[in-house]
């Protein structure tokens, strides 16, 4: 039987692993100053997927590489990614132009030698879905196990995964904690 905690086990453990190429034990695991010292200076790029389809090239990269930023953070709604939860039967398929958007903003700061941060900024209503119904959550884990499966193999030193921005409303720290393994 799967629990609340298992159901995020997947897509963490995906992000994880895929992303960090390290053992999952993280808890003994030391992070070097040199894996911190690459996300200082990031600048939050956004809505980057929210009232359109936003796509970072080149000349964007070299301009925020000019002001002085080491990396992005491209804020993502799960929404627009292809998460569905609005009818009875909650659905969940990449949207292929949105997803092939970021995928592509990624490789363009990548290339640059940036940092990217991939984070989930979803709608309040959103967290209130992921807190109290576990096909949502089922369906959560699917969205991060393909992106952590796609965009970690881009540069697993680059690419970093922030599984939800700031849990809210009847999604609390406590239930995200418990969802998290």
């Amino acid at each position: 039987t799967l629990t609340r905690r298992s159901l995020l086990t997947s897509a963490t453990a995906a992000a994880v692993s895929t992303t960090l190429r390290m053992p999952l034990a993280l808890a003994e695991e030391r992070v070097s100053a040199a894996d911190v010292s690459r996300l200082n200076r990031n600048v939050n790029v956004t809505p980057f997927i929210g009232s359109g389809v936003g796509r970072l090239g080149g000349d964007e990269v070299r301009l925020i590489r000019r002001l002085g930023f080491a990396g992005v953070r491209l804020p993502i709604d799960p929404l627009r990614l292809g998460l569905s939860y609005t009818s009875s039967s909650p659905q969940f398929s990449l949207v292929p132009h949105v997803f092939d958007a970021v995928r592509s903003s990624v490789r363009s700061l990548v290339d640059e030698g940036m940092t990217v941060t991939i984070t989930m900024h979803p709608q309040r209503t959103f967290m209130s879905k992921v807190a109290g119904d576990e096909r949502v959550q089922r369906l959560f884990a699917r969205l991060w196990a393909q992106i952590a499966n796609d965009l970690g193999r881009i540069d697993s030193d680059l690419v970093v995964f922030e599984i939800l921005n700031e849990p809210n409303s009847d999604l609390t720290v406590e239930l995200w904690n418990e969802l998290q393994p």
